[in-house]
């Protein structure tokens, strides 16, 4: 298969990326940190309602769509960025 460069799925130079990760490593890690301190326990139903309200402002903050589904069991969150028709996509 030969992708041309004009293609979405062609490949992106990383250095930009990598750039913006060195810049905000401490960010990124202070997210990580906060979000596993979080006590959640399924099972116990401890801390899941307070960590998807946490996840909630986390996405909103970060500019995505935030949706709550609520279940019979535990809320999901979801959070979406729309991109350009075509481009592919990301679910984490």
């Amino acid at each position: 298969m030969t992708v041309h460069s004009s293609s979405p799925l062609a490949p992106r130079p990383l250095p930009p990326l990598f750039g913006h990760v060195d810049a905000n490593r401490q960010l990124f890690l202070d997210r990580l940190f906060a979000y596993l301190r979080m006590p959640s326990i399924s099972a116990h139903g401890v801390g899941i309602g307070e960590t998807a309200e946490f996840l909630e402002g986390l996405l909103g903050e970060m500019g995505l769509a935030v949706e709550r589904l609520e279940t019979p069991g535990w809320p999901v969150v979801v959070g979406r960025r729309v991109g350009p028709a075509g481009r592919p996509t990301v679910l984490l």
